[in-house]
């Protein structure tokens, strides 16, 4: 896809990497993926810094990339650089081979409430990646029937009033506010991805050992729907790097979801 996370391990990287509140990870050296440069045909919304091992002095470096180019490209090359308080560190040149990551699924079937629409609609699956969990809506109506369903222009006005905060008036009546449909529509998304998030703030991925790794303090990291199909798709960043091999479950509150067979 357009989407690639990339990880490496810098060493040997000084725990002031971990720690320095000025200092910062960054590429450069013309940056390439299929001999493209990052100005070209893709652009670097992240990089972060996951963990530092005192022992071996090496920091788990994560970069978050985006572009066209990604679906053609089967490598990507770039400098990476250390910048700290005006003192740069050049950690050389690297090469990094792009592949499909591996992600596991786990059908789930739950209820979730729309509190804003008095509403409900199925999170059907949760995916997990290496860095990601993605939870996947279907939702029964989308927003031209549900509008269909509830007053037409009406409906998504007093939705709009509920949601930005108007003064309660209807379509009808003259109002401080004026809405749009493309307000309405915003807010129908957006009341169902905090549905999402109300789940995700729950949910826990559980180890073979036993233990979890919780998304309750990270943010959504993106979202895609289909208003024609009715369905909706959020991406959480996990706050570690998971492997997948000994993932042995999900937990959303109470229940807990075995792996896909």
């Amino acid at each position: 896809g357009q989407n690639v996370t990339a990880y490496l391990r810098v060493s040997p990287a000084e725990q002031a990497t971990q720690e320095a509140a000025n200092g910062h990870w960054d590429i450069g050296g013309k940056p390439e993926a299929a001999g493209v440069s990052e100005i070209d045909g893709f652009y670097l919304p992240g990089i972060r810094q996951l963990s530092y091992d005192a022992a071996t002095q090496s920091a788990l470096v994560c970069l978050e990339l985006q572009g066209a180019i990604f679906e053609e490209a089967d490598t990507f090359s770039m400098d990476l650089f250390w910048n700290d308080a005006g003192s740069v560190l050049h950690y050389g040149r690297f090469t990094l081979p792009i592949t499909p990551s591996e992600t596991l699924a786990f059908p789930v079937a739950l209820p979730l409430e729309n509190a804003l629409l008095a509403e409900t609609a199925t999170l059907s699956e949760v995916v997990v990646g290496a860095n990601f969990v993605r939870f996947t809506l279907d939702n029964p109506l989308n927003f031209t029937q549900w509008c269909a369903a509830n007053g037409g222009q009406e409906a998504w006005f007093q939705l709009c009033d509920a949601y930005w905060g108007g003064d309660g008036s209807t379509a009808e009546q003259t109002s401080a506010t004026s809405y749009t449909e493309l307000d309405a529509q915003a807010a129908f998304a957006r009341s169902w991805s905090e549905a999402i998030c109300n789940a995700a703030s729950d949910t826990a991925i559980v180890l073979l050992d036993g233990t979890e790794i919780a998304l309750d303090s990270v943010q959504s990291a993106g979202r895609d729907h289909d208003d024609a199909v009715s369905w909706m798709t959020e991406d959480f960043p996990l706050p570690t790097l998971v492997d997948l091999s000994q993932v042995a479950s999900l937990r959303i509150g109470c229940e807990t979801f075995p792996i896909a067979s």
